[in-house]
Order: C-alpha cells, then structure tokens, then sequence
C-alpha cells in the first residue's frame, strides 16, 4: 500500500451548528469517512461525538487491494463552553485487512450549566498501517450554538384539546425543540395576547408548561403564544372558544337526582335537597348570576290539587339549597317537581318526584 492514495472522504453534519473537516488526504470513493455531529441530550449536556470509518480493510470495498497489513485507528474530540470549561474524549482500535469495514466512535458529555454563547469543537481522527504507516489526518472543528426555538403545537394540558375557553383558567402545554435553548434560558418567557394571560410553570427544550386565564370577555377565535428564549422567540397557536352551557345537577342527601326519579321527605321533617350548575368544560367558572325556579304540583283523589314554588338568583358557582327555601326546613311540598336554572341565557331543567317517607 502506498501512502499517497487516494483514499478518503468526508461526511460532515451539525446540528444547528457550522462545522468544517481538514483532511491531508484527497477525495476517493468511501475509503475512508469522519461522521461528525453534536446536540444536547436529556440531561443537560451538550452531546458530540464522530466516528472514523475505514473501508481499506474491508475487501469487498473495491478499497482493499492487500490482506496483510493492519489498521490502527486514533478518534480524540474535546467540547469547549464559552466560558472556557472543557470535555475530552479518546477512543482507539485495530482491525487487519481482510476483516471487513472497522468503525472507531468517540462521545463528548458537557453540562450546558446554563452558559450563553458559542460552544466549539475540536478533534483528530488518524489511521496508521503497519505497512504506510501514517496515512489518513483529519482535523474535526467548529463551533455552534443553540438555535432559536420552535413551536410546533400547543394545546390544554389536561385535555390535550387545542381549544381553551372563555373564562377558563388552566395549564398550556407547549411542544417544539429548544425551548430552552439548550438549558441556557432555564425558564422561558411565555405571553399571550389579547385576553389570554400566560406564564410559564415548568420548562425543557422540548416542552414547556405554561400557566392560563382566559379573560371572559376575550374575543372568540386563534390566539398567539409567544415563547422567547436567549436566542430568540417563536409563536403558536390555541383556539379560543364561548364555553358549552352549564349543566343541572340536583342531589338528594348527596346523590345525584336523575330525571323521573323520586327523592323523599325525611321522617324528621327534612329535604336535603340540593341544585348546582357544573360548567360545560373544565376549568371554567361561573361568574355571572344564575336564577333559580322550583315548582311543585300535587294532583290528589277527587278534585285536590295543590302547588308550591319558589324562586330566586344567586352567583352560578353555588348551590341552591332547595330543602331551605320551604319555610326554613319545617314545611315541604311533594308532588311533581321541575327544578329550573338560567344562566347567561342558556336554560336547564329536571323533572322528578317528592314523596314523604313517613
């Protein structure tokens, strides 16, 4: 084997990072290869790593015209922060022509700690023949950053729907990559717009939860959420609708009522009778005024017939306490009973049955 072949090529990728290869060698088919790239991981660290790939030992390569020599192989790469703290790694092998294609990788770990700015990296691949001996350089470098962020959905973090509420108070979750810019903005800044109040609760590079109050007043529609970072911003979507109406719920000694069910008066006398509106979609409140009817009819042997009823408005989120409202809890009424409730126009009603248990 000569030691002026040709006999490399070289593959460089980096993400979101420039990257440049110097090798002594000329260009010639795969030979021989440097994969480099880097990144950060899951735990904080940006990650690097390259790997040496040397096809002369492998002989259905068309590279490797000779059996009888061996390959030893040299990776070394080292990381750089901004403010000059450092991680190297060395990595080595062999491999005896004849043997098929040898790889040699070598990974980098440095703990981002926050740092903001340029990382750089640097490294040496060389192969050595027992026969050529030194015949393949290659100077790794360069240097990269994080790049600015990316949106790439958003929606309620419990419900997962990309439709919040007017009204409604809840958690964004914010998916995308480098949310955090690799750990250099622990904790992003996240706004919205009109009507929609965001902050950020919890962050990683590649989801951030955001805090939620949708003004009840806030226009019906797409919504903006902005997140910014050190190295720039990026912008989202979530949809913001009037909120499904309230429903009816009446209990009876705390169970829920269903239509056309009977519920009891108590021998002591008692009713424990109670309504509430539950709000059409989660985290939502009623704040607006709702008013409340109960109507009870009785149609007896003959021609007796007697009726009852009540009204009255209170706020939405509250219970109507209907046992209460029959003369302090001391005289009821039983019959057919239509307990109704209005609430920002939208109407609600059940039907059901009072008897006495005595």
């Amino acid at each position: 084997m000569k030691a002026n072949a040709k006999m490399m090529d070289v593959k460089i990728l980096l993400v979101a990072a420039f990257m440049l290869v110097v090798c002594s060698s000329e260009s010639h088919a795969q030979c021989a290869s440097v994969y480099s790239n880097s990144g950060p991981d899951a735990a904080g660290n940006v990650h690097a790593w390259a790997i040496l790939t040397d096809n002369f030992v492998n002989p259905t390569s068309g590279c490797a015209p000779w059996t009888n020599f061996t390959h030893t192989y040299s990776a070394s790469l080292t990381v750089t922060s901004p403010s000059g703290r450092a991680a190297s790694s060395n990595a080595g092998g062999s491999q005896t022509g004849g043997g098929g294609t040898a790889t040699v990788r070598t990974d980098v770990f440095l703990p981002i700690l926050r740092e903001i700015g340029v990382f750089t990296l640097s490294g040496l691949d060389t192969i050595n023949c027992s026969v050529a001996g030194l015949f393949y350089s290659s100077s790794v470098y360069g240097s990269f950053s994080p790049p600015p962020p990316v949106i790439n959905g958003v929606s309620d973090n419990s419900t997962g729907s990309t439709t919040i509420y007017q009204g409604a108070t809840g958690y964004l979750a914010i998916y995308g990559t480098a949310l955090t810019a690799w750990g250099e903005t622990p904790t992003p800044t996240v706004t919205g717009d009109s009507g929609l109040t965001l902050a950020t609760n919890w962050a990683s590079d590649t989801q951030v939860n955001a805090s939620y109050t949708v003004d009840a007043q806030a226009p019906v529609g797409q919504h903006t959420v902005t997140l910014r970072t050190a190295t720039g911003q990026a912008q989202g979507r979530i949809q913001v609708a009037a909120p499904p109406p309230p429903t009816l719920q009446v209990t009876w000694n705390g169970t829920p009522v269903s239509s056309g069910s009977t519920v009891y008066i108590t021998p002591v006398p008692s009713l424990p009778l109670v309504a509430s509106l539950i709000p059409g979609a989660q985290g939502v409140t009623l704040t607006a005024t709702a008013s409340w009817t109960v109507g009870i009819n009785y149609i007896g042997p003959g021609s007796y017939e007697y009726s009852c009823s009540t009204s009255g408005s209170q706020p939405g989120n509250s219970t109507w306490n209907i046992g209460n409202l029959f003369g302090g809890g001391s005289q009821f009424c039983g019959g057919s009973a239509l307990v109704a409730a209005t609430y920002n126009g939208s109407k609600a009603s059940l039907s059901f049955t009072i008897q006495g248990a005595n």
